[in-house]
């Protein structure tokens, strides 16, 4: 009976997923356990639960190799570290029979397997150290609508990076990830290269996000809300149960939709017992709070706070800068909840450089919502499907996926890593990362050579 639970569990996860999960279990269905045991290695070791919990069975049951009970263990220890929903129950099963010493040695093995793979995903994450240079956009110029895009009443975003040089001239863009696909990507690109900025001393790179809307001035509007309709008709019936069954592209699809139909930057993620049912559409609409001034000594970082019913500071969760805010400091005037709080800019709004106050801080409420629900948590789960559009999405806001990326040779990341060091001034570093980046198949362009030589 508890093979039957384990192997269920197995065909569950893994039956419907992508390409190289997918082929992993017909290499284990043919019994070509030493492919299978190496392909569910490597989703392993991006922290794709669903592996790890494989290669538990396999060395449980001595598929392919001789039964070790602690290797079984360690592999199901690491799975429900990755919040596997399974993992649990199994492990409490395999106490009966597995020693303390073998669960000791056990835990020994599980917490190398953590070490040599990617970082745990953690909701609401801190963003990297390396903040974007404020420059003022001089011109923005609006990307023109798709044709074919409008003709079939496709709407979505575009997320581009783009690097600008010392002149304010945009040099190069290259964009990341969007909905449906790269559905909106030339045309983001071809607007951004128009764009101007403001001079400053050194390169810098900036993350720009473009919507595209049949209807962008009245969100209300019947067609608006048909669309909505629409997307969450494809979320339930297709992206949902696709994600949930492990699909790499479901789970990228599932990003995109929800991206697109809640303000994630406005959605703080909870991290409970994992759920298996899909938002509602009310679930995602909800009015966005502007934020409020709060007068107090002014820092230069943003954080979560957690805000408790007697208006007492229930947790501080930093995510830039400094934040000298400790849980149990009195916060008078904010409701119980979950706030989001940020530099005051006096100017914001206006066409002129950023000036922060220094006696008030800008604090906006969160939406919140379970992590299924949002869109980092699916974009992070197809990344660790092996997606590598997922993958490299992920990199832009999130350093470990961008190190990764370039011990696999990636031709983007190694480029924008030779970008990144050029925008520190170092130079010869710059120059030797971005020749590699080249030979790897990096696609530059003829201005951003320029900046090399």
């Amino acid at each position: 009976m508890f093979k039957q639970l384990v192997m269920a569990t197995v065909l569950a996860v893994s039956i419907t997923a992508q390409a190289d999960l997918s082929q992993s279990v017909k290499f284990y269905q043919e019994k070509n356990y030493s492919q299978a045991r190496a392909e569910f290695a490597h989703l392993a070791s991006l922290g794709n639960a669903g592996a790890a919990f494989n290669l538990g069975v396999m060395a449980l049951y001595g598929e392919g190799e001789t039964k070790d009970p602690v290797r079984a263990y360690a592999y199901f220890l690491f799975a429900h570290q990755l919040r596997h929903v399974k993992a649990a129950d199994v492990l409490q099963q395999l106490s009966t029979t597995v020693t303390e010493s073998q669960q000791q040695q056990a835990q020994r093995m599980s917490v190398q397997l953590l070490q040599h793979s990617i970082p745990v995903y953690s909701a609401n994450e801190p963003a990297p150290a390396h903040q974007e240079v404020f420059r003022t956009t001089l011109r923005r110029d609006h990307p023109k609508y798709p044709v074919e895009a409008a003709k079939n009443g496709i709407s979505g975003f575009a997320l581009a990076k783009l690097v600008v040089d010392q002149q304010g001239n945009v040099v190069y863009v290259n964009t990341q990830y969007g909905l449906p696909d790269l559905t909106f990507a030339k045309a983001t690109e071809i607007a951004l290269r128009r764009w101007k900025y403001s001079p400053s001393p050194v390169i810098s790179i900036h993350t720009v996000r473009m919507e595209f809307s049949l209807d962008p001035v009245n969100p209300q509007s019947a067609e608006r809300q048909k669309l909505r309709n629409t997307q969450i008709q494809l979320l339930h019936q297709q992206a949902w149960p696709g994600a949930l069954a492990g699909s790499a592209r479901q789970q990228l699809f599932l990003a995109g939709l929800l991206d697109y139909l809640q303000n994630q930057s406005r959605t703080y993620a909870l991290m409970n017992q994992p759920i298996s049912t899909p938002p509602t559409l009310a679930d995602l609409s909800h009015a966005i709070d502007e934020g409020k001034s709060h007068t107090m000594p002014a820092f230069m970082g943003e954080a979560f706070l957690v805000v408790n019913a007697t208006q007492q500071l229930q947790s501080v969760q930093p995510i830039t800068g400094t934040v000298p805010l400790r849980a149990g400091e009195s916060m008078a005037g904010l409701a119980q909840g979950v706030y989001k709080i940020t530099p005051q800019d006096l100017n914001y709004g206006k066409s002129a450089p950023v000036v922060y106050a220094t006696e008030q801080m800008h604090i906006e409420s969160m939406l919140t919502a379970p992590m299924e629900w949002t869109s980092n948590y699916w974009l992070d789960q197809a990344a660790r499907n092996g997606d590598l559009t997922a993958q490299r999405a992920r990199a832009v806001n999130q350093p470990y996926w961008a190190h990764y990326l370039q011990q696999q040779h990636d031709p983007e990341a190694l480029g924008w890593f030779a970008i990144e060091l050029l925008s520190q001034n170092k130079v010869p570093e710059a120059k030797a990362a971005f020749d590699k980046a080249k030979k790897a198949g990096f696609r530059s362009s003829s201005n951003l050579d320029e900046l090399f030589d």
